[in-house]
């Protein structure tokens, strides 16, 4: 199972960095997963942590994986890294 198995949708909060297939890197809070699509609320692009406005909604076939449970310090660290 585990957190990507919705047959609705799963309501989650919890912080996560959501990585895509094309490289780009987005923190935020997992708002809910669909079949579909992941929303992340809250969400910043990763290493700039410019934010962006409203709900992020990311197609789950443009996810490469997903890191969960993350303190901020964690995100703060993979921001360094990613603008390295």
């Amino acid at each position: 199972m585990g957190w990507f198995s919705a047959s609705s949708a799963l309501l989650i909060r919890r912080t996560v960095i959501v990585h895509t297939v094309d490289g780009r890197s987005i923190a935020g809070v997992l708002g809910a997963v669909y079949a579909e699509e992941v929303v992340l609320l809250h969400a910043r692009m990763l290493p700039d942590g410019g934010v962006i406005q409203g709900e992020v909604l990311v197609p789950r076939g443009n996810i490469s994986f997903v890191q969960q449970n993350v303190p901020d310090s964690l995100v703060a660290e993979t921001a360094m890294r990613i603008a390295q």
